[in-house]
């Protein structure tokens, strides 16, 4: 696929905005990638699920050195955290091809709401 100079520049934007918010909160570009892609970049639901995966784990990596080369350390149980999001990162990956595009956006959606709920309430 060739990308327009305007596609080029939405994709751009997406990312600078998803970084940005990486960068300050840790992981929280990634939830905002799933919408933008879809709605201003114009990706399909499956491929903006993918890509954002994709996009998340080199802006995760520069955040966390940035983080790490200003003094913060992991904490204890990091390392067991990661043995069980790898296999759980291979489960998803795995189901993602049985599961339709309009259930994943629900239920991706749903744990996007009660975030936000937990987030401003709790």
């Amino acid at each position: 696929m060739i990308m327009t100079v305007k596609q080029k520049l939405r994709f751009c934007a997406a990312g600078a905005l998803a970084g940005g918010l990486n960068g300050l909160l840790g992981a929280g570009g990634g939830p905002l990638l799933v919408p933008l892609f879809v709605f201003f970049c114009g990706l399909e639901e499956k491929k903006a699920l993918a890509t954002s995966l994709a996009v998340m784990l080199v802006l995760c990596a520069v955040s966390a050195v940035t983080r790490f080369m200003g003094g913060e350390r992991l904490p204890e149980g990091t390392l067991w955290w990661l043995v069980g999001g790898l296999v759980g990162g291979a489960a998803g990956g795995i189901l993602i091809k049985r599961i339709s595009a309009s259930i994943l956006m629900k239920v991706f959606g749903g744990i996007m709401v009660i975030s936000g709920i937990r987030t401003v309430f709790f």
